[in-house]
């Protein structure tokens, strides 16, 4: 449908889309990581395995030396878990809403 309807320089655009290989639009890779190390000198990660090493303990550094939990702590006892809501009740509280009320605290209606 979209075809049918081009215009101006839609068609360049649509020879564009069609040329292309199919893929995520993404970069193919990641570029060269420049990391500061702790005394202040620059390193670079170049291959895939350096790169994803890197990028690992960014996100998942090691745990810390303490834990800083104190010993033989006592811990309060777990809240009672609530009982799963009824098809009734689901039914009771969708019946209520406006039928073109947007989700959340807004005033606002999807259709006026």
């Amino acid at each position: 449908e979209w075809l049918e309807n081009i215009e101006g320089n839609d068609p360049w655009t649509t020879d564009k889309y069609i040329s292309l290989e199919p893929r995520d639009g993404g970069k193919t890779r990641v570029p060269t990581l420049h990391i500061q190390q702790l005394d202040g000198t620059m390193t670079e990660a170049n291959t895939n395995h350096e790169k994803s090493t890197i990028i690992a303990t960014s996100f998942f550094p090691p745990p810390p030396a303490n834990d800083f939990i104190p010993p033989n702590v006592i811990y309060p006892e777990p809240v009672a878990q609530n009982a799963p809501f009824t098809a009734a009740e689901i039914t009771c509280a969708t019946v209520k809403l406006s039928r073109y009320k947007t989700p959340g605290e807004t005033k606002r209606k999807l259709l006026s």
